[in-house]
């Protein structure tokens, strides 16, 4: 009874651990990797999905890294082709 206690508990922990760890660095699309201290210094309230990363991002161009820049140029240009296609069907 004991030993399935501490089982438990050794359960528990590891996971209160995986899930504070993936709330602290929610996932980014490859492109924007780079980008993960800019969005802790400048977006770190914003809440992940919907585009709201990016939108904090493009708000605060100017100040982004050097490698920051690069990935946001990088998910643009990857992004464009889709963003056409779902215009023209649109417009069609």
């Amino acid at each position: 009874m004991v030993k399935r206690m501490r089982c438990a508990a050794a359960l528990l922990a590891a996971l209160l651990a995986a899930a504070a760890a993936g709330a602290a660095e929610p996932p980014l699309v490859k492109e924007l990797e780079p980008c993960r201290p800019d969005v802790g210094k400048f977006c770190p309230a914003v809440k992940p999905g919907g585009g709201r990363i990016v939108e904090c991002l493009q708000r605060h161009e100017k100040q982004l890294s050097a490698a920051c820049t690069r990935g946001m140029t990088q998910f643009r240009l990857k992004r464009r082709p889709a963003l056409t296609a779902s215009r023209d069907s649109l417009s069609g």
